[in-house]
């Protein structure tokens, strides 16, 4: 049954998103309507459309303009011509998907949240056309039916991701016996492509920030160009922030090898840049020029971050090793696939239109951006799944120190000792000598803060003295075979011994470990009587 404070929370969540995606742009545009001086020569309804426009486009619609001579003498045109603008500034549809799955998040406690879920998408998508059907100055006409029906969209799956809809799915009826398959899987990869995108995301970020510095230049020669005052110069800043997400998803586009659509015969790839006439846009300025063979370099990057983390998944689950290839395979596969998708929807949401003729077609290309995702994800991942990381020689030492342990040890010590050593290796990979771990990577601690694991270095080398104190423990005790008694209270006060386990976090595992340590100790005061004379 749904709660009512759920419900009204969704429908508010709904309506507050809409409100501040048209709020600020129309701040912004109220503020240099009248900074400008504005008021004194149009109406206050073309800030209001200019703020509608760009939040239309945020919703994911077009917005389209209408060029007259007689209303634009200064342009020279003979003609009147029309054209459209649907590139969408992603900081706004990045909004609603997290404002959605909020509050989709907050639906996910009650048993039946259909009637909030249903509530929630009405109220944004009337607030949304509320917010766009008044705005009508010319020259811009809004496509409101189009805007409506994206944002909406784009709201509702990200409910369904928030409410975690999966889970009300019947997959035992539709799988069958295969459900406990599909659980083990799904977890795994969807870590695995969540640090895909994110790592992709991250290295196109970084790629746009030295494009940045290496073209500053050209970025300000084109602001210049423009000839704005303060206010407008101000305007344009914000607005292109509100497109910072827009050109990571081109810089990854690129970073991945499909690269960038600049209209129609134009791209721009890692082997070049071959571009007609562009828009006076400042960021376009960061666009590479020329062409150079030795880019193509770049795409080593996203193949070996698919197989670090596709190794960080094999660490994380040490008994992946002892199955078959295709088992081995199929969590990195996964995870390239379900990544690729989400890179090549934010491809679809990035591109559109810039302006008339060949500028209609703008951006990356979405089927491209899958196939190059997807194929690059698998292969890294594949190489970070099936990469030997311990030596013939270190396997074969290990074996011989086992083997001569249980030839010096009894069958009850060697029972004993079995039983803990298979329960150290389920919850960790084979702790008896860190050096030879066949899954320790370069930079583990690193990535295991970002995506979840194991704790840091120092607080496994206390791990590590406090097994080493055990296993000396364990040795001082098969020293004395010959009191059999002796050995028995031994091994139980070994196996009542709380164990550290690698997982647990920092804190719990100080306490553990101090409660081994105050096990280990002798108590000197056991054979002193206090009601005895000292005398």
């Amino acid at each position: 049954m749904t709660r009512i404070p759920s419900l009204i929370a969704a429908i508010a969540d709904a309506a507050l998103t809409v409100a501040i995606g048209f709020v600020i742009p129309l701040a912004i545009t109220l503020a240099s309507w009248l900074i400008t001086g504005g008021f004194q020569t149009t109406a206050v309804e073309l800030p209001v459309t200019v703020a509608a426009s760009i939040w239309a486009l945020g919703l994911g619609g077009g917005v389209g303009f209408s060029i007259s001579p007689e209303t634009y003498p200064a342009l020279g045109i003979a003609e009147p011509f029309r054209f459209v603008i649907s590139v969408a500034p992603l900081a706004f549809t990045a909004f609603i998907a997290w404002m959605g799955w909020r509050a989709g998040d907050g639906l996910s406690d009650d048993d039946a949240p259909w009637a909030g879920l249903g509530a929630s998408t009405v109220t944004f998508a009337l607030a949304s056309w509320l917010s766009l059907a008044f705005a009508t100055a010319e020259p811009m006409r809004i496509d409101v039916a189009g805007a409506v029906v994206v944002g909406t969209c784009t709201w509702l799956v990200m409910l369904l991701f928030g409410l975690r809809v999966w889970e009300y799915l019947p997959w035992e009826k539709w799988l069958g016996a295969r459900v406990s398959d599909l659980t083990d899987l799904a977890p795994r990869a969807l870590r695995i492509a969540t640090g895909l995108v994110v790592g992709t995301l991250a290295l196109a970020t970084i790629a746009l920030l030295v494009a940045l510095v290496t073209s500053m230049g050209r970025v300000i020669g084109l602001m210049e160009a423009l000839q704005l005052d303060v206010a407008s110069i101000i305007g344009i800043g914000l607005l292109q922030l509100a497109y910072l997400p827009t050109m990571i998803v081109w810089a990854a586009a690129w970073l991945l090898g499909p690269g960038i659509q600049l209209g129609a015969g134009s791209t721009a790839t890692l082997g070049g840049t071959d571009a007609g006439p562009l828009p006076v846009l400042p960021l376009l300025g960061m666009l590479p020029e020329g062409s150079s063979p030795y880019l193509w370099a770049l795409i080593a990057l996203p193949l070996a971050l698919a197989a670090v983390i596709a190794l960080i998944a094999r660490n994380r689950n040490p008994g992946i090793d002892a199955r078959v290839w295709w088992e081995r395979l199929l969590p990195p596969a996964a995870g390239a696939l379900a990544a690729a998708v989400a890179l090549a929807v934010a491809a679809q949401l990035s591109r559109g239109s810039l302006g008339p003729g060949r500028l209609t077609e703008f951006g990356p290309e979405p089927w491209w951006m899958l196939l190059a995702a997807f194929g690059l994800f698998t292969l890294g991942g594949a190489i970070g799944a099936f990469l030997p990381l311990e030596s013939s020689a270190d396997v074969d030492s290990r074996d011989a120190d086992s083997r001569d342990g249980v030839r010096k040890d009894s069958a009850r010590k060697d029972s004993a000792r079995e039983e803990r050593v298979e329960a150290d290796e389920e919850s960790h990979a084979d702790e008896s000598d860190p050096r030879t771990r066949p899954h320790v990577i370069p930079f583990q601690s690193f990535f295991d803060r970002i995506l979840g694991g194991h704790d840091d270095e120092d607080e496994d080398d206390d791990e590590r003295e406090t097994a080493s104190a055990a296993r000396q423990d364990d040795e001082g005790d098969s020293a004395s075979q010959d009191v059999e008694v002796g050995d028995v209270d031994a091994a139980k006060a070994a196996e009542k011994r709380p164990r550290v386990s690698p997982y647990a976090r920092p804190k719990q595992r100080i306490e553990l470990r101090d409660a081994v340590n105050r096990s280990d100790e002798p108590d000197i005061y056991a054979d002193i009587d206090p009601s005895e004379d000292p005398k």
